[in-house]
């Protein structure tokens, strides 16, 4: 249990903040949403604001190609492609889990937590039982929503954890949304607002608390998250440097892509040149590779070849896209989908082994968290008893 928990929670959530934001930059790039990280990319290297604009104003099509995303999802979709095989002991937990398996959607939520951890270096999965629902909900909470309180005896572990609830307010005339924050020990649950102040919860029984407490009967004793890292850790909870690779090379390739799509845009085509009187040009005529134009009396139009292959930056972004795929175990072939032999994805299928061992952890964990949130089930045959144990193939 926390000591002074609402102080200790606000120092936690400030000081985390900047693994928060890398981290949101990283999802924002895998969930097709980097304009943003490309356009503040931009303000870093090029200082002349002109030029920055207008290479700028291409940083949404540079978009186009999503590398981060499509090496995550060539490692990590085969693993949850079919549902697992899941085993109870005793077998007479079998229909029970079945039938939760379904109500929560374990495999697509387990999935998503696989996917955000390659992305982010960590996802987190949360195990609540929803009385109005009757069904036991799974959140998958990104890493950038969340903060994570290390055990002091062992900082792998959480003592307690904190997640963002976003909530609409009326402020004025306006509505905006701000940040609760849900912190979570080993011993009560309790809310934040936006400026770190207790404000009162619904219980599950309906009613309001400072706190939800083993006390008050509200509080399951244990914390309901599991949270899955990409990688082995030494010493610290969060892995702040994985998966920063990934988005480096998402940077690189869309800023080559916003220059090489400027480049065409102002050099791939003829200029117009008018020679004689430009009193006699006819004024409001269309510029366009379709559309004759009417030079006037006594003028003539010529035409000045401005193109530019734009073929230096395509191939340093193809270049950077080869270089990372086989740091990934994608070659030229893979990410062509033209595999010709077995041995061409010997490197993608180490790298899904060993993801499918994190997802083997996972399932085993997930599955402590399942029993403790149905065990407020409504419906008695979808509780699992304490002592069952769980195989997965």
């Amino acid at each position: 249990m926390l000591a002074n928990p609402v102080e200790v929670a606000r120092d936690a959530i400030e000081a985390d903040s900047a693994r928060r934001a890398e981290a949101a930059e990283a999802r924002r790039v895998y969930e097709d949403d980097g304009e943003a990280v490309t356009r503040h990319d931009l303000e870093r290297y090029i200082n002349d604001r002109t030029r920055r604009d207008r290479i700028g104003a291409f940083a949404h099509l540079a978009q186009c190609n999503n590398l981060v995303r499509r090496i995550i999802d060539d490692k990590v979709s085969p693993v949850y492609a079919q549902s697992p095989t899941r085993k109870t002991d005793p077998e007479s937990a079998q229909k029970a889990l079945s039938a939760l398996v379904t109500e929560s959607s374990l495999d697509a939520k387990h999935d998503k937590a696989l996917r955000l951890s390659e992305d982010q270096g960590a996802a987190c999965e949360m195990f609540r039982y929803v009385p109005r629902l009757k069904s036991v909900v799974v959140d998958v909470i990104p890493i950038d929503r969340m903060t994570v309180i290390p055990d002091p005896d062992d900082n792998l572990r959480e003592l307690a954890v904190a997640y963002a609830r976003p909530i609409r307010q009326r402020v004025g005339n306006q509505t905006i949304t701000v940040n609760h924050w849900v912190v979570w020990d080993d011993e009560q649950v309790f809310t934040l607002d936006e400026n770190f102040r207790r404000v009162n919860m619904v219980g599950p029984d309906g009613k309001y608390y400072t706190a939800l407490t083993k006390a008050n009967g509200q509080h399951p004793g244990v914390l309901p998250f599991v949270v899955v890292h990409s990688t082995e850790r030494a010493g610290t909870y969060w892995n702040v440097t994985a998966g920063r690779s990934l988005v480096a090379t998402h940077k690189a390739i869309t800023f080559l892509l916003a220059s090489a799509i400027r480049l065409v845009k102002v050099q791939g085509h003829q200029e117009k040149v008018l020679t004689g009187d430009p009193s006699n040009f006819p004024k409001n005529q269309t510029l366009d590779p379709e559309q004759l134009l009417i030079a006037g009396a006594g003028n003539t139009i010529n035409a000045i070849s401005n193109a530019t292959d734009p073929a230096h930056f395509l191939k340093v972004a193809d270049a950077i896209t080869m270089a990372v795929g086989a740091n990934h175990g994608l070659n030229r072939e893979l990410l062509n989908a033209q595999v010709r032999t077995e041995t061409d994805s010997v490197a993608l299928l180490e790298h899904r082994q060993r993801i499918i061992k994190r997802a083997g952890w996972l399932e085993q964990q997930a599955f402590e968290k399942l029993k403790v949130a149905a065990s407020a089930h409504d419906d008695p045959e979808k509780r699992i008893p304490e002592a069952t144990r769980l195989s997965v193939d």
